[in-house]
Parts: C-alpha cells; structure tokens; sequence
C-alpha cells in the first residue's frame, strides 16, 4: 500500500455544531454495513466511479475518524490526488440517513435535535465541509428531517407572528414580508431625512418626491449630495419692504425732477441734479435744454 495516497480524516466531532444546526454522536454512527463496501465518492456525486475506499474507522476522543485510500488510476483521479496531497482539498463529508434524535442532549449554538443515530451511507472528499467533521446529510436514499429544537421552534412562530404570517408560510412568504418590512423602514428612513433637509432650508416641499424617488434609488449617494449642499437663505421681508420703498422714493424723484427746471435743481438741490446727470442722462439734457 502506497503510504502516500493514504489519509486520515476526522468526518466527526460530537462536540462541534455543524453549520447546519445539530450534531452527531460518535456512539451512534453506525458504520458496519458501510464497511461491507466502503467507497470514497468526490462531491457526493454518485454518477463518476468511486475515487477511493475506506480503509477503517475509528474513535479518537470525542472525534470518530476514517483512514482513506484514494486510486491515482484515471487521469481525474490523479488530479485530485494531487491536490489533496498538495493541501488545495482537505476535508471529507459523511453522507448518512438520520435515524434517532434526543431535543434534550443539546449544547450551545444547537438549532435542531442531537442525532443519537444514523447509517453511515457513503463519505466524499470536498471542497467545503459543513463543519471540522465535513458532515452533510444525504436526502436522495433516506427522506429524514432533523427537528427543530422546541425553542427554535417557538422562536419561528414568534417571528412569523410578527411578520403577520401563519404557522405554515413558505419560505417565500417569510422573504417576501421581509423584503415588505425592509421597504417600509426605509421608506420611514428616507421621509424622516428630507423632512429635516426642510426644515433647514436645503431642499423645498416641492423638491421632496423628486428626492424621495431619488433616495429610493441610491440613498447614500443623495445623502452625500444634500449634506454638502448649503441652505437657501430667503430675503428676509423687512428687506424687501425697504427695497420697494426704496424704488418707489426713486420714481418719485424722477418723476419729480421732470417737473423742476434745471435752475431750481441747481440751486436747491445739486446732489440730486448730479444723480440725474450721472444715470439719467436723457432727461438731464432735457432738463437742460428746457432753460
């Protein structure tokens, strides 16, 4: 036996949570049948040739582990070879059938039940395992749910409650509300914003669909562009008043210059005849020429 196509590999670890919410028991793996003909499979693909077999099976501490052959025949076979001995693929996955399940035998991080026992059905090298023990449950030859803890269970109902949904919703359902409620809160995000943009005289009422729309679309970039944008200060209306009053004392005094001659301007009033000379020089030289 070719010491280097042979491996060793933890495919479990009861201690460990896999990233699928439950655990396995070492005790209650049963590996037996598995043994009579013990193929190593690539990515649980059950349509290409074996690439290897299991040599044996044993418990180490609180971990079970599996010594490996892998065939270097086929091209194919030699490509993977080469990559686990090169460390680019390191782990296996225990393809098995859920039998037994204890909800009380649990530890932290646990969602779902302790399988107490299961067949073992096949084990693949992959690229990605569930956990350190690369556990992945096989649904093709055996229909097995893992239950949900009952706290788990509880927590559902109390957040599909919240979502207005039943019991039964489907995952679309829930994804949908979701998405409902994400678009809502924005929504609530975006008016609370450009109601503050308002009030500090950045943007009008009048603006604010064209903005909201704009929001919708891309908020952080609007967000980005309100915030450096300085407030429009309105003509305070004393100023504006004052300005009209202004004007309207000016046309009074053109209009009252039409009827002075240009000797009483001269005598009584030079600034203003200067004014005249200097910005309305049509009626200055009419003022002139009528002397």
């Amino acid at each position: 036996m070719d010491k280097q196509n042979v491996f060793t590999y933890i495919i479990n670890d009861q201690t460990v949570v896999n990233r699928y919410g439950y655990r396995i028991l070492n005790s209650g793996i049963l590996y037996f049948n598995y043994l009579k003909s013990p193929t190593v499979r690539y990515m649980h693909n059950g349509e290409i040739i074996p690439i290897g077999k299991c040599l044996r099976i044993f418990e180490d501490g609180n971990t079970l582990k599996a010594e490996v052959e892998l065939d270097a025949t086929t091209d194919f076979e030699k490509l993977i070879l080469d990559k686990v001995q090169r460390g680019v693929i390191n782990a296996i996955s225990m393809g098995h059938n859920p039998l037994a399940f204890d909800e009380t035998n649990t530890i932290v991080g646990q969602t779902k039940a302790t399988v107490t026992k299961t067949d073992l059905l096949e084990l693949s090298i992959v690229d990605a395992p569930g956990n350190s023990a690369a556990i992945r449950v096989l649904s093709a030859t055996a229909n097995t749910d893992i239950p949900l803890l009952n706290k788990t269970k509880k927590m559902n109902e109390a957040i599909l409650k919240q979502l207005g949904l039943s019991a039964d919703a489907t995952d679309e359902q829930v994804m949908a509300a979701i998405d409902q409620l994400k678009a809502e809160k924005e929504a609530v995000r975006i008016d609370a914003y450009l109601a503050a943009k308002v009030q500090a005289g950045v943007i009008t009422t009048n603006e604010v669909e064209k903005y909201s729309r704009l929001c919708a679309a891309d908020f952080e970039a609007v967000k980005g562009l309100l915030d450096d944008k300085q407030p429009v200060v309105a003509e305070k209306p004393v100023e504006v008043r004052q300005s009209l009053a202004a004007l309207i004392k000016e046309q009074q005094m053109v209009s009252g210059s039409e009827q002075l001659s240009f000797e009483q301007l001269s005598k009584n009033d030079p600034k203003r005849l200067l004014k005249i000379k200097q910005e309305q020089p049509e009626l200055y030289k009419k003022l002139l020429n009528q002397d």
